[in-house]
């Protein structure tokens, strides 16, 4: 009886250690690891603050050959058009990562910078024009300082628009990037808006080129 029990007893631990020895040779389970989501494909709208820049730089343009209050005004208009015209856009998209405010600061800070660089570099070079002029002494020493004046003046011009350039090439080729979205459901609000310029006949029936913003939903 006793062996019985002892054989008995051999077989249920025998059975045991190779349960566990089967288990402990089954592979282990493999687990998958997740797929990388792709990232979000960008889309380009530069183009549309290209156009803004065309508009503007077609203003400021007119604005110089224009005389009076309509030159001021084309100047002025030009020149609100170059530094919203970007911001606007950007809006347009849905941008809320600091675009906006980094389009107006582009669009504001570098023609200020362009500017003041030109300014400083046309004042030593006028001052030693000036110099030269004084120290020839032919009468037209005073023409000659005028003309170096002018010369000061051009050279604050050109970095300003240096820097207009920059900060626009900026904007358009950095900034003017955004996440495609899908098409919006239907009976969803969309707003697009375009330049479009024109002109008018003042009372004095002379023509005056306007902008205007043309928007549809």
């Amino acid at each position: 009886m006793r062996q019985r029990s002892a054989l008995a007893m051999v077989i249920i631990l025998a059975a045991i250690a190779g349960g566990r020895t089967a288990a402990a040779d089954e592979p282990a389970p493999i687990v998958a690891a997740p797929p990388l989501s792709p990232s979000a494909p960008r889309a380009w709208y530069g183009w549309q603050i290209l156009i803004a820049d065309a508009a503007s730089t077609a203003m400021l343009i007119l604005a110089t050959e224009a005389s009076g209050a309509g030159g001021t005004t084309l100047g002025v208009g030009g020149f609100a058009v170059y530094v919203t015209g970007g911001a606007f856009t950007h809006a347009m998209h849905h941008r809320r990562d600091g675009v906006i405010g980094g389009s107006i600061a582009l669009r504001l800070g570098l023609p200020l910078i362009g500017a003041l660089v030109g300014g400083s570099e046309g004042a030593s070079s006028a001052s030693q024009c000036r110099s030269d002029a004084a120290s020839a002494n032919h009468g037209s020493g005073m023409s000659l300082g005028s003309l170096c004046g002018l010369a000061a003046v051009g050279d604050m011009v050109l970095g300003g628009g240096i820097g207009m350039l920059v900060a626009s090439v900026l904007d358009v080729a950095v900034l003017s990037w955004a996440d495609s979205v899908p098409n919006a459901p239907p009976g969803s609000a969309s707003l697009r808006v375009l330049p479009s310029i024109g002109a008018v006949r003042d009372t004095d029936r002379r023509s005056v080129p306007t902008l205007t913003m043309v928007g549809a939903f």
